[in-house]
């Protein structure tokens, strides 16, 4: 089994559900000197999550277990090579400290000028509250500007995810 530190979109649980069967959540985790922001281009034309280093912050997430043979899975939808790479880092989780894996944007695929869609926001949004993060670090992520996506095929494919995680839209 490996353990994932999901940060982003994949705390919620039936959106990594999808992409990783196993998957199964074990609690909230922190990652020292990391800050959440929304500046990884994507190929749809928005942004994504990512963690830069910041040693007067710490990153909150979901660790999460996982079956090693379902990584490929994860790496594809992630985009391993093509916008994140895969790095291990020690988080505190409970009462002691844990090696996962998690996504990091390479610097080649970083655009401060992108926005995040509203249904990805959601997704992340979701996630933290469905995993109990801090009421102060949900609200940062609540509060970050996004925008409406074009492609209505895509919004009703992730909106029906979202709705299958019984969120409101």
């Amino acid at each position: 089994m490996l353990y994932y530190f999901a940060y982003g979109s994949n705390m919620l649980h039936e959106r990594l559900q999808r992409r990783v069967p196993s998957a199964v959540p074990m609690g909230i985790a922190i990652l020292d000197g990391y800050r959440l922001v929304f500046h990884k281009k994507s190929v749809d034309g928005s942004a994504k999550c990512d963690l830069v280093l910041d040693d007067a912050s710490k990153a909150y997430g979901v660790l999460f277990e996982m079956k090693e043979e379902e990584l490929p899975f994860l790496d594809r939808a992630e985009g391993v090579g093509f916008g994140y790479e895969r790095v291990e880092r020690q988080l505190h989780y409970r009462t002691k400290e844990i090696f996962a894996f998690l996504y990091l944007a390479q610097p080649e695929h970083i655009n401060a000028t992108f926005l995040p869609y509203d249904w990805y926001l959601k997704f992340v949004l979701y996630g933290a509250r469905q995993n109990d993060l801090p009421a102060e670090y949900v609200q940062h992520i609540a509060s970050t500007p996004s925008r409406s996506d074009d492609n209505a095929e895509r919004t009703q494919k992730n909106r029906d995810i979202l709705r299958a995680a019984s969120i409101e839209i």
